[in-house]
């Protein structure tokens, strides 16, 4: 293993032909475990053009930290050198050649646990994984923050009536708990039972075919003339 900094990498002052795994540190804290026939050009996927919206977590983050990202630590492995590491993490894998080097990133990333790798490459189970413990616990809080805003959103709409009708009616779309009106807000209501903003949506439906206007008119007239008749 050697090491250098991600600004000599990125330079193009360190040649890292060779190496096959590269881990990414700021001091202590290990950030991003991978894997390339090309690391320099890896890395510089990670960041994109210029830290852009496509850029991963690892290129956001060090966009966002320069000039300290700059002097972050990037130790570099050649892939014999991760053997101990594989056998601790998959003692009874059957590891072909072709594999070996996802094996190894796995296992990086189930010892350092980097703050921006989401997931590995094999799926593998293993134990006692800081890294799968990591994310479990991050979904399990995802979730939690999910419920808690539908159970806010429910009580809202509990303690709300319509803009248009000043009642309570059937207000929330089952799938994502929105209400009805909200979300768009063409109309420029902050909130619209369901039954009103299907009102509005045929009354806007028929601004824009005034002949069928005219002939529910005339439906109507005529029917009301047909009522006095009897």
């Amino acid at each position: 293993m050697i090491q250098t900094t991600l600004r000599s990498l990125l330079k193009g002052r360190f040649d890292a032909s060779g190496y096959q795994l590269y881990l990414v540190k700021d001091r202590e804290v290990a950030l991003y475990a991978g894997h390339s026939s090309n690391i320099v050009s890896r890395l510089r996927g990670h960041i994109g053009s210029r830290g852009a919206p496509g850029a991963s977590l690892l290129g956001q983050s060090i966009a966002e930290s320069k000039p300290h990202s700059n002097e972050w630590t990037v130790e570099l492995y050649i892939i014999d050198e991760c053997s101990e590491l594989i056998a601790k993490w998959f003692p009874r894998a059957i590891i072909v050649t072709d594999e070996k080097v996802k094996y190894a990133e796995d296992a990086f990333i189930h010892e350092y646990n980097p703050l921006y790798n989401r997931n590995t490459n094999l799926g593998y189970t293993v134990d006692n994984s800081p890294f799968t413990a990591r994310l479990r616990r991050e979904r399990e809080e995802e979730h939690e923050r999910i419920e808690l805003e539908q159970a806010q959103k429910r009580a809202r709409l509990v303690n709300s009536v319509c803009d248009i009708c000043c009642e309570h009616d059937r207000w929330v779309n089952a799938d994502d708990m929105q209400p009805c009106g909200v979300m768009e807000n063409r109309q420029g209501f902050n909130l619209l039972c369901n039954s009103c903003d299907e009102v509005i949506r045929l009354l806007k439906g028929l601004e824009r075919n005034p002949e069928r206007v005219s002939k529910v008119k005339q439906a109507l007239e005529a029917k009301a003339l047909l009522m006095q008749e009897v």
